[in-house]
């Protein structure tokens, strides 16, 4: 064998890997929004989301009624609330013991919540309707969140 074919063979090897890598990462990529969207898209037995916002001052419901009509910078100031609400909502959450099921919705949703905000960071200045986008699945995190909160407030005091 000679020289050459080892190189092909190795170049070979190092583009098949290339590849492999670059299909696992993109199916692990819809993996992961596949499982964002679930989580979200499951339906309480009851809405508790609206009464924590008004006990906790929270914004998101009012966020998601005016991101249509927002443009510009103002959304900039939208992604503002939303990191507050988030934060306070996290603080409220990670005061009481959570079940597994809840911690791991919450690394999803917490890894999907950065992941939509450097989303929109990246295209607010081309896209408004990719970043509102952004901004609406942000705020649904943040709604997700507040009822999982309400949910836990309701089961404590019932027990």
């Amino acid at each position: 064998m000679s020289c050459q074919d080892e190189d092909g063979d190795v170049q070979g090897n190092m583009v098949a890997s290339l590849l492999i890598i670059l299909i696992s990462t993109g199916l692990l990529l819809y993996w992961f929004r596949y499982m964002c969207l679930l989580i979200l898209g499951t339906q309480a037995k009851r809405e508790y989301s609206q009464e924590v916002a008004c006990e906790n001052g929270l914004h998101f419901a009012e966020l998601q009624c005016v991101l249509d009509e927002t443009r510009g910078e103002a959304l900039a100031l939208l992604a503002g609330w939303m990191e507050r609400d988030y934060r306070v909502l996290n603080r409220l959450l990670g005061a009481g013991g959570a079940q597994d099921e809840a911690n791991f919705e919450r690394v999803f949703l917490a890894a999907d919540f950065k992941a939509m905000g450097a989303w929109f960071r990246l295209t607010r200045r081309f896209s408004e309707t990719a970043a509102r986008k952004a901004l609406l699945e942000r705020s649904k995190i943040i709604q997700h969140l507040a009822n999982s909160l309400g949910e836990r407030e309701a089961q404590e005091s019932a027990a």
